[in-house]
């Protein structure tokens, strides 16, 4: 099943994940930069707990899958969904840090 917009699609499958993962407490955490305001989240993966790294507005993860599941039309993974979903249901936890630990866990 697939769900259509103008910029794509999403598929079934995303959007289960994505809601499987806002059943995990905590599984979406903010991480925003004190001085700048720059974002991005951290998102424990389902099956092997590995945390993702992903900035919505860029529409980018971290996960295997994601080139994947954009460069076949579809509008993003499960990550970035459940990043997306997790603000708008109010359920997503924010952590503030500084502007050089935001730069060197970017780059790490």
């Amino acid at each position: 099943m697939h769900l259509y917009g103008s910029q794509g699609d999403l598929t079934n499958s995303s959007v289960m994940g994505a809601l499987r993962l806002l059943d995990i407490p905590n599984s979406v955490e903010k991480v925003v930069a004190s001085e700048s305001r720059r974002t991005f989240y951290k998102v424990k993966d389902l099956g092997s707990g590995v945390i993702r790294t992903c900035r919505p507005t860029q529409r980018y993860c971290t996960c295997d899958q994601f080139i994947q599941v954009v460069m076949s039309d579809a509008i993003t993974c499960q990550h970035v969904l459940a990043t997306k979903l997790s603000e708008a249901l109010g359920l997503t936890q924010e952590t503030k840090i500084t502007d050089v630990a935001f730069a060197e866990y970017m780059c790490s």
